[in-house]
């Protein structure tokens, strides 16, 4: 059965789950747009602010109006007036502002068009048609809202030859509700992105659509359009005739790219793998001759080489044979071959006479391949229209994206299964070259391509066979699937998670062996069937409880309440809230009376005592089993509210101060009594002590005092053999011819060689240091542990817009993993995209994403939130948040922040105070069930703590690996963030990327001291 996919294309905006309130109050700005010197109006322009969907355009008598909330705009955004024969006016947000209540009143000036933009044409011309040609109903592209004027739907359209003269536009009505509409014809080129570029039209095409359902043709032919290589047709919704609209065109069954924008004077935005069918009729100057057309021989070649990782397996033999073919047809040439990848490019230029290669493939031969590919920089705008490109390719690429930015034919070269044949088509396509698949036998077809235009043709996809199956265990209430297993292939970097349902699908064929992991779990392998699922049973190393990783329908309601009963254990870094006596005035007589007034504190009335219980929402539930209140000690004496130890009574007016504190500072006080927090209480006399609270005094120190002698990180770390290999190296040279030479020896490196590697580099050649990390990039694009650990070492080494790139790929791939959220509106503000960056952390505080749960992370987003408007407010719109957010005097003493890459990997982080208290937090099966197993859920991966001014003196952090065997195939990595005086202008920030699996035994990895003076701002 074939699955029915449907695109649709919005022209109006969406605000989810927003009103305009949030945003202030809107205005209205009116006003007419005429000519400035006939002062005639200028119908239909378009109005709005560039870029920000707020638009609209004029009507037949020039007249406009135009609402919007100005706290949605940034103070730089820009108001655009423009249309089609007229030079465009721009004001700036202020000067709209200042037009509100009067009558905004904008003269255009005509624009002078030059005579060599007209073009004759040939007395004898020849008649096609181009674009799409298959109808498919199944796509759509649509207009839902009346209030979208200068919404357009847009379209690429390949024109193979110069002096193309447009005659009609065609395209099929699915759906009319409109009386009618009237739209605009526009006509664009294809900028070196592949983008929509410029207009090429001298006067506006307005055309009336009454047609219900059918065939529309527009005439173009009076227009006299002559264009002479590929462009960007649209249409462009002017008016509304009736009530509704309910508009829709059909798709196209070839995979094109169609662009469409929301409202007037928006950004264009792209729809990948989407064509609109839209057709044109067309004209050319008649040729000679018959059969396919010669392509000029270019006297010029670039001659791209790709060098990725991913290329040391490809059949090198079948592209050079077939690029030395190529060559030896050009016979005369200027050659440039250019060898990239990301971080390196070497150019080197030969002189080709009569077809004699052999220089240029002895130079191919001798080449080494390491990193990820990098098609940013392959643009060459100042080649001739007598030069051509050959690009030989894989096409893989996370970091960039391949775009037609080439004045000239590209021809693709790749002879892998597994190439991006999809881009690579498009990008020879588009500039009117061809896709060659070197591993196919019939050499003379391609080298025909080469020469002559031949009719297209789509390339050969092979198909992909999956292995599925369920991962469960037996446990003491029958057999529980297991969400979040890890599925893996065998001595790949392929993997797939279980989901809700402990199902998961991989690319895999039969026979091939399949290896599964869970924490504690003992590891399984299985090998994929011929057909049938693929079921594994996993056994338990250790007792695990059924309701912690239950995902049966019937129990997923506990499950949901438990993670967000989890997010508050998780949650343990907030100050200290004082009270001091002048706020204990007269009017208060009981605790409760104080406490109720204190923002994260509850008062709540014991059902069998009836007596009063004071908990922190955010620390209650660190148990499903046994909630925990905070602790109360009064003055030093320790009061355990889950006992029948009764309070002392208390005169209101003898208390000093009351301190509510649910921060680490609580447990590494109190040890684990104090897990729910503490309430400390000082006296004015100083003497409130009961017989029975003396007896319980000694809790204070059982269990948590630091004797331990840890040793430092830097000096215990275990040394790779990759490492020791490289410090064989006699230079820098050396090493690197070291590492080239493990490189050919290791058929499938792990991870961890590539971080060895950039941990001995990173100090000595950034750009081969980024080389080495970009490799993890490209032989693992689909395994997202692997992608993050390359994100820490890019972050290291402040490639902040790489970074963007792989976080938005992994949010791609694993839409439901809360962590690359978070991962991504911080690789936006570390990259200077603060207003991307301030939406997504909005996003995540919102918390109204179908399927996905952010309260884990929630506590991060607004912290980073914070420090982000306080430091940049002016560059985002702000005016939707509360006041709470904009707090300036918003900081934090001390920060720490540990994030890792995998979910399964088990460790201890345990932090020792200036008293000699530890407090240990556990990210193990063993100790920490709930935890994680909601972070497999949610994929959470990063975790914080706060140090306040209780916490003066020296303080140690200690780290412990709990190496598991069921996850070793993949070396988990820990970053370590440690920020002093966050979000101040003296915040400092320290970074350590550690390899889990160099843990041998339990480190320090940071100590450091807190006094008065790392308070002084």
């Amino acid at each position: 059965m074939i699955k029915k996919y449907i695109c649709f294309i919005f022209l109006v905006l969406t605000f989810l789950s927003t009103s305009y309130a949030q945003y202030g109050s809107r205005v209205t700005v009116k006003g007419k747009i005429v000519d400035n010197k006939t002062k005639r109006a200028v119908e239909f322009a378009n109005i709005g602010f560039v870029g920000a969907a707020i638009g609209t355009v004029s009507d037949v008598d020039g007249n406009f109006s135009l609402s919007f909330a100005p706290g949605l705009l940034l103070a730089t955004d820009k108001f655009q007036v423009s249309v089609i024969g007229y030079e465009p006016q721009i004001f700036s947000k202020n000067d709209v502002l200042k037009q509100v209540g009067k009558d905004f009143f904008i003269s255009l000036k005509a624009k002078q068009y030059s005579l060599d933009e007209v073009i004759v044409g040939e007395t004898k011309r020849t008649k096609s048609t181009v674009g799409d040609l298959d109808y498919d109903d199944r796509i759509i592209g649509y207009w839902k809202d009346i209030e979208g004027l200068g919404g357009e739907i847009t379209t690429k359209i390949k024109i193979r030859r110069k002096n193309t003269k447009l005659h009609n536009l065609q395209f099929k009505v699915l759906e009319n509700g409109a009386d009618s509409l009237l739209v605009r014809v526009n006509v664009y080129d294809v900028n070196h992105y592949g983008l929509v570029g410029q207009n090429l039209l001298s006067q506006s095409i307005k055309h009336t659509i009454s047609t219900k359902q059918g065939l529309v043709s527009i005439p173009l032919e009076d227009y006299g359009i002559y264009v002479h290589s590929n462009i960007i047709v649209g249409i462009e919704l002017l008016k509304v005739y009736g009530r509704q609209i309910g508009f829709s065109l059909a798709g196209s069954m070839s995979k094109g790219t169609s662009f469409i924008r929301y409202k007037s004077q928006d950004h264009f935005k792209p729809v990948e793998n989407t064509s609109m069918a839209f057709r044109l009729d067309v004209s050319n100057p008649a040729r000679k001759g018959s059969g396919p057309e010669k392509r000029d021989i270019p006297s010029m070649i670039t001659l791209y080489w790709d060098t990725s990782t991913v290329h040391k397996n490809r059949n090198l033999e079948s592209e050079i044979a077939l690029v030395s073919d190529l060559l030896k047809k050009t016979k005369e040439a200027q050659v440039d071959v250019v060898k990239f990848a990301q971080g390196y490019e070497e150019t080197k230029t030969f002189y080709m006479h009569k077809g004699k290669a052999a220089p240029i493939i002895s130079y191919l031969k001798n080449t080494t391949y390491v990193g990820s590919a990098n098609f940013e920089n392959l643009t060459r705008p100042e080649l001739k229209e007598n030069a051509a490109v050959i690009l030989v390719t894989q096409g893989q690429t996370v970091i960039s994206k391949i775009t037609p930015s080439f004045p000239c034919p590209v021809f693709v070269v790749s002879s892998n299964y597994d190439a991006n044949k999809k881009s690579l088509e498009d990008l020879a396509l588009f500039t009117d070259g061809d896709f060659l698949d070197a591993s196919l036998e019939d050499k003379k077809d391609l080298i025909k391509r080469y020469t002559h235009f031949i009719e297209d043709r789509p390339v050969q996809e092979l198909p992909t066979s999956f292995a599925s199956g369920g991962v469960s265990y037996q446990g003491k209430q029958g057999e529980i699937k297991l969400q979040g297993a890890k599925v893996t292939l065998q001595n790949s970097f392929r993997t797939a998670e279980t989901d809700v349902n402990g199902s998961y699908r991989i690319a895999a064929n039969p026979g091939d062996i399949l290896e599964i992991s869970f924490p504690g779990m003992e590891n399984q392998a299985i090998k994929v069937g011929e057909r049938g699922r693929n079921n594994v049973k996993m056994i338990a190393t250790y007792d695990v409880l059924d309701e912690v990783i239950l995902t049966s329908k019937k129990q997923e309601k506990v499950l949901v309440q438990t993670t967000q009963g989890l997010r508050n254990e998780d949650a343990v870094g907030y100050k200290n809230n004082l009270i001091d006596e002048k706020e204990i005035t007269a009017k208060y007589t009981t605790l409760g009376q104080v406490l109720r007034r204190e923002a994260g504190v509850e008062v709540r009335l014991d059902v069998f005592t009836r007596k009063e219980v004071y908990i922190f929402p955010r620390t209650f539930y660190n148990s499903i089993e046994t909630p925990q209140p905070p602790i109360i000690v009064i003055d030093g004496v320790i009061y355990n509210q889950t006992d029948a130890t009764e309070l002392p009574q208390l005169d209101m007016q003898n208390v000093k101060s009351i301190n509510t504190n649910s921060s680490l500072i609580a447990t590494t006080l109190y040890g684990s009594i104090a897990a729910g927090g503490v309430i400390e209480i000082k006296t004015k006399t100083g003497n409130t002590t009961t017989k029975a609270a003396k007896k319980k005094a000694s809790a204070l120190a059982t269990g948590n005092t630091y004797t331990e002698q840890v040793p430092v990180y830097e000096n215990a770390r275990a040394v790779s053999n990759t490492y020791k290999a490289l410090q064989q190296g006699s230079s820098l040279e050396g090493s690197k011819e070291v590492y080239f030479n493990l490189l050919k020896r290791r058929t499938n490196p792990g991870i961890s060689f590539y971080m060895d590697a950039y941990n001995y580099f990173k100090d000595q050649d950034a750009q081969f240091t980024e080389r080495i990390v970009t490799s993890i990039i490209a032989v693992a694009p689909e395994n997202k542990q692997a992608l993050r650990t390359a994100t820490f070492a890019l972050q290291e080494l402040g490639l902040d817009d790489k970074v963007v790139s792989v976080v938005k790929h992994i949010k791609s791939i694993a839409p439901r993993d809360v962590q690359s959220y978070l991962d991504l509106a911080q690789a936006y503000d570390s990259n200077g995209d603060y207003q991307a960056a301030f939406e997504e952390y909005k996003t995540i505080l919102a918390n109204q994403l179908d399927g996905v749960n952010f309260e884990s992370i929630q506590e991060t987003a607004e912290n980073e939130l914070r420090r982000l408007v306080k430091k940049h407010k002016s560059k985002v719109s702000f005016a939707d948040l509360p006041q709470s957010l904009l707090d300036v005097s918003f900081s934090k003493k001390r920060r720490l922040v540990f994030e890792w890459s995998d979910p399964s990997a088990q460790f201890e982080i345990q932090f020792v105070n200036p008293e000699g208290k530890f407090f240990t937090w556990d990210h193990t099966m063993y100790k920490n069930q709930e935890v994680m197993a909601s972070q497999l859920r949610t994929g959470t991966l990063v975790k914080e703590f706060e140090l306040d001014d209780l916490s003066q003196g020296k303080w140690i952090i200690n780290l412990n690996y709990v190496a598991d065997s069921a996850i070793t195939k993949t070396t988990p990595f820990l970053t370590y963030t440690s920020y002093e005086d966050y979000a101040t202008d003296t915040e400092k920030k320290k970074v350590k990327i550690i390899p889990l699996a160099q843990i041998t035994s339990k480190v320090t990895i940071d100590n450091f001291i807190i006094n008065s003076s790392n308070y002084e701002n």
